[in-house]
């Protein structure tokens, strides 16, 4: 339930030398959550975001060309925005740890989260954006705000 207030947001693209994604003492390593703001995106970068309803490949307009292929099969993200896929099990390393990775939160749920691709910049990302609760807007305190506030009328 907690991950229905405040999502996971997992960057994929820093995998590599690491042990996320890859199977230790019987279960998949997880990588570190970062940051739910959109000013850790960056555009080189491919993250997952778990809101326990769903699961969004975020892919940022700089990644690059191999990690796709890496970890998509495609060339190219033109097509990806706000697309319902389903990961091919690759013989990449970026595709068997994203595939660990997804497979574990979704062993984690009672029903099996579908993955959309969110382009940055495209139509679909006000859709992630609106989950990083981190951000602060015009109208409204950020997470950390919040729970400071919370706990202040609580003291």
């Amino acid at each position: 339930t907690c991950v229905f207030l405040s999502p996971s947001m997992f960057a994929l693209h820093n995998l590599a030398g690491t042990d996320a994604g890859t199977v230790v003492d019987g279960k998949v390593a997880m990588p570190p959550c970062v940051k739910l703001s959109a000013e850790g995106l960056e555009a080189h970068g491919l993250y997952l975001v778990d809101n326990g309803v769903m699961l969004l490949l975020w892919i940022g307009k700089n990644v690059s060309q191999q990690a796709l292929q890496d970890l998509l099969n495609l060339p190219s993200a033109d097509r990806l925005d706000g697309a319902k896929v389903n990961l091919p099990a690759l013989q990449t390393d970026l595709s068997q740890r994203t595939c660990n990775i997804v497979g574990r939160v979704r062993s984690e749920r009672p029903t099996a989260l579908p993955l959309y691709t969110i382009r940055q910049g495209g139509a679909a990302e006000p859709k992630l954006l609106s989950l990083l609760v981190e951000d602060r807007t015009m109208s409204t305190m950020s997470y950390s705000e919040w729970w400071n506030a919370l706990s202040r009328q609580l003291a």
